[in-house]
């Protein structure tokens, strides 16, 4: 079904024995009625789903702006998100299943910091948003796939683990906190800061391109940073080795 302009459905139940895709080229779709899905629900564009979704189907964003999850839903068919963002109030609002990113990406709602990464499927090669959206959240289970990462929205996203594969990672707001290990390249933008104790590109805090601030630990073997604790900005940093 595709309209444009809001779309607003009501209480009553609804239970979707085949796919459905809800699309509207302007406006809002809302749905406050509790949802059993049979089968695939697809959601293109911008949407508030405050009833409970239940059931095997899974639960797909497409298409740019923000779908929001504030029920305590129970679907166990998955999420992916190929567009836009997924806001998400708790972890019980994104069903049980896995959730899979590929062109779209995760908002955390306001006062949810839950580590959700143990649920994420490998990222796929349209890449993953992490929108902290002013929490400051902890990623420890290691992000796999090929695709770029962006972290966006203010507050801190710390990833702790040995995360493999991913060509580059984009901080466009907020701070972007690397304990763990992240491969590829690493770029702050104005105004976003990069915190890099563990390494970034195969070396300790390497290969960081940046118009923000980039934070290294100066304990670590090589970093000397400036007597104010920030780099300067507008070049790349590459592999200290022995205080070279």
């Amino acid at each position: 079904m595709s309209t444009t302009g809001n779309q607003t459905y009501g209480t009553t139940p609804l239970t979707l024995q085949n796919d459905v895709t809800l699309s509207s080229s302007s406006g809002q779709i809302t749905s406050s009625a509790n949802q059993s899905l049979d089968h695939d629900l697809t959601i293109a564009g911008a949407g508030t789903m405050s009833g409970i979704v239940s059931g095997s189907g899974d639960l797909i964003k497409q298409e740019s702006g923000t779908l929001t999850l504030s029920a305590v839903n129970t679907y166990d068919g998955g999420t992916t998100v190929d567009g836009g963002l997924v806001n998400f109030a708790s972890e019980a609002a994104l069903g049980s299943g896995n959730i899979t990113l590929n062109g779209g990406g995760l908002q955390w709602g306001t006062g949810n910091s839950i580590d959700i990464s143990p649920r994420l499927n490998a990222i796929g090669s349209g890449g993953a948003t992490f929108d902290t959206n002013g929490n400051n959240v902890s990623l420890g289970t290691a992000l796999t796939g090929t695709g770029p990462i962006t972290k966006s929205g203010t507050g801190t996203l710390t990833l702790g683990a040995t995360n493999t594969d991913h060509a580059a990672t984009d901080v466009t707001a907020g701070t972007l906190d690397v304990t763990g290990t992240l491969p590829g390249a690493v770029t702050a933008e104005s105004g976003a800061t990069v915190d890099v104790s563990g390494t970034v590109g195969g070396c300790d805090g390497s290969v960081v391109r940046h118009a923000g601030v980039l934070r290294r630990d100066p304990r670590r073997r090589g970093h000397q940073p400036r007597r104010d604790g920030h780099e300067r900005p507008g070049r790349p940093h590459r592999c200290h080795r022995g205080g070279r």
